[in-house]
């Protein structure tokens, strides 16, 4: 019996010999996948980060003017109040800003809408004062490229061609969407 028991030790050890070693602490091959994508991008008063797609608000106020006095001009420009526009690329683009006509546009003219009423005072934009290349949806190239990571501002100027007329008397508002390309 003794014979037995030492003929299946000695078969079990045999097999055990012929299995593959493995060192300590060593495993099997792999891959490490490593990617990086850089993108370009820009941003409108850094509201949300380089390529976000969102820009903080700008703001034109034409002030408070009384029409037919000495104190109110025949045409209101937004000389002297236009917004500012930081855009910052991260790239060398030559991005163009483009306005949509507002909430309150008639075919391409934008309108200030009587906040208690239903009168409206018709509005240009443009990138010098008086100026009225800011179209309807139509975009406008930035002079030259930007340096990446460089802030640029760019001035967006208000008028008021037709003037304030008598009668006209309430706050009158409107909110553009800008949309900015590269």
């Amino acid at each position: 019996m003794m014979k037995k028991f030492v003929a299946g030790l000695v078969a079990g050890v045999a097999i055990v010999a012929s299995a593959p070693a493995f060192a300590a602490g060593s495993a099997s091959p792999g891959t490490l996948d490593v990617k990086l994508k850089v993108t370009t991008g820009c941003d409108i008063n850094g509201n949300g980060g380089i390529g976000a797609g969102s820009g903080a608000n700008a703001l034109i106020d034409f002030g408070s003017y009384a029409p037919g006095t000495s104190s109110g001009p025949t045409t209101v420009t937004g000389q002297d109040t236009g917004s500012s526009l930081v855009i910052t690329c991260s790239g060398t683009q030559t991005p163009s800003l483009a306005f949509d006509g507002g909430q309150n546009a008639t075919g391409s003219q934008r309108n200030l809408k009587q906040v208690s009423g239903t009168g409206t005072l018709a509005y240009a934009l443009g990138s010098t004062a008086g100026a009225t290349d800011y179209a309807v949806n139509t975009a406008v190239a930035q002079s030259t490229a930007f340096t990446a990571g460089e802030a640029r501002t760019v001035k967006i100027y208000g008028s008021v061609p037709g003037g304030v007329p008598t009668g006209a008397e309430g706050a009158y508002v409107d909110a553009v969407q800008i949309s900015l390309t590269w």
